[in-house]
């Protein structure tokens, strides 16, 4: 037997989910389901959304999106379960919710995002000097649903 053909390798580094097929079955290359799902766990996004009034204080601090420092926190916010950087602001309020979303990425180096993973998130908007504390957002702000990790694309 050539190995170069018996040997499937997946082209992004992740892991692999339940398998779809069972030993026995007849799988072709155009099957739509495939042998198994691979996840990329590294690194991750974290979706979010924050209130429309925070886009006025996102704009004040005239940043660019990767200088604002993201924290993922578990559900019960008892834990810190990484720290990411804002890669993207959704180019629009959705009207219905009043809420803008935002986009962090997460090197999850330590496998605590899982992808569909409801986490909380923290924005880190400016570090005060001299102040010992740093100002975090949403803390005034209770989201209206928790946020949702996903593979980076």
């Amino acid at each position: 037997m050539n190995l170069d053909y018996a040997t499937i390798r997946a082209p992004i580094d992740g892991r692999g989910g339940i398998r779809q097929a069972d030993t026995g079955n007849i799988v072709h290359a155009s099957d739509a389901n495939g042998l198994v799902v691979v996840t990329q766990l590294r690194p991750i996004s974290v979706l979010f959304t924050l209130p429309e009034q925070v886009l006025s204080k996102l704009q004040d601090n005239q940043g660019t999106e990767g200088n604002y420092t993201v924290l993922a926190v578990s559900r019960d916010n008892t834990r810190v379960l990484g720290e990411g950087k804002l890669a993207v602001i959704d180019n629009q309020i959705d009207p219905t919710t009043g809420t803008i979303k935002l986009k962090a990425n997460f090197a999850n180096e330590n496998l605590r995002l899982w992808p569909g993973q409801f986490v909380n998130t923290r924005l880190l908007l400016t570090t005060l000097t001299n102040a010992g504390r740093m100002a975090y957002l949403p803390s005034l702000f209770r989201p209206t649903k928790p946020c949702r990790c996903e593979p980076s694309r």
